[in-house]
C-alpha cells in the first residue's frame, strides 16, 4: 500500500483531538485515498523543523507528502543533524522548538536579542524554497497548505503545488478541540475532505 505522509506542527499532530489516530485531517484523507497514514506533525514546531524533517526523511517513490506549513514567527534550533527520520524510527529529531509566548530561558533570549520579523520571514522563505526544490529533486509527488494567507512568505515556490485554500478558516468555523485550542474532529474532517477532492484526479 503507497503512503500519505504528512509534516506540521500540532494541528497536522492532532493535538486535542480525543482520538488523533482516526479524527486528524491526515487520517482521514488517508482513509478516503487508501493509504498508509504516517503523521511527521510535531506540536509547536517550526518552518525549519519541518523543512529539516523532510529532508531527513527517507521518502518511497510511490509516497504522497502534504507539508503543512505552520507559524513564520517560529523558530527550532536543531541539535543532531545525524538522527535518522521521524516515524519510522519512532524517534523524534532533537530541537528546541522557540516561541515568543514560552517563558523558557531559550525562547525569551531568542525573542529579545536576535528575532525580528523581516529576518524571520526572509529565513521562512529559504525554508520553503529548499523544501519544494528538494521534492521536486527527487520527484515526490507532494502538495503544500499554508496556515492562512498571511503566514505565507514571499517565496519562490508560494504557488507550486499548493492548496487553493488555507487551514485557518476552518479552524475558525468548527468547534475546537477537548483541549479548546486546537481545531476540532468537524474541521479536520471538512479538511480533508477538500483536500481530497484537490488531490483525488492527481493521484488517480
Amino acid at each position: 500500500m503507497s503512503r500519505l505522509v504528512v509534516f506540521g506542527c500540532s494541528i497536522t499532530q492532532g493535538q486535542g483531538l480525543i482520538d488523533p489516530q482516526k479524527e486528524v485531517w491526515g487520517a482521514v484523507l488517508a482513509q478516503l485515498l487508501d493509504k498508509e497514514f504516517i503523521n511527521n506533525g510535531k506540536q509547536g514546531t517550526s518552518n525549519k523543523f519541518i523543512s529539516h524533517a523532510v529532508s531527513k526523511f527517507n521518502f518511497e517513490p510511490d509516497d504522497f507528502v502534504i507539508i503543512a506549513w505552520t507559524f513564520l514567527n517560529r523558530y527550532s534550533l536543531l541539535l543532531d543533524n545525524e538522527t535518522s527520520h521521524l516515524t519510522q524510527t519512532g524517534e523524534e529529531l532533537p530541537s528546541i522548538n522557540l516561541r515568543a509566548e514560552r517563558q523558557t530561558k531559550e525562547s525569551i533570549t531568542y525573542y529579545k536579542y536576535f528575532y525580528n520579523e523581516y529576518d524571520s520571514n526572509f529565513n521562512n522563505s529559504v525554508f520553503v524554497d529548499f523544501t519544494v526544490d528538494l521534492l521536486l529533486h527527487k520527484q515526490i509527488n507532494f502538495k503544500q497548505i499554508f496556515y492562512r494567507a498571511e503566514e505565507t512568505p514571499d517565496c519562490r515556490h508560494k504557488n507550486t503545488n499548493t492548496f487553493p485554500f488555507t487551514i485557518c478558516p476552518l479552524y475558525l468555523r468548527y468547534p475546537k478541540a477537548s483541549d479548546n485550542l486546537h481545531m476540532g474532529p468537524l474541521g479536520n474532517s471538512h479538511l480533508a475532505d477538500l483536500m481530497y477532492k484537490d488531490t483525488v484526479g492527481i493521484l488517480m
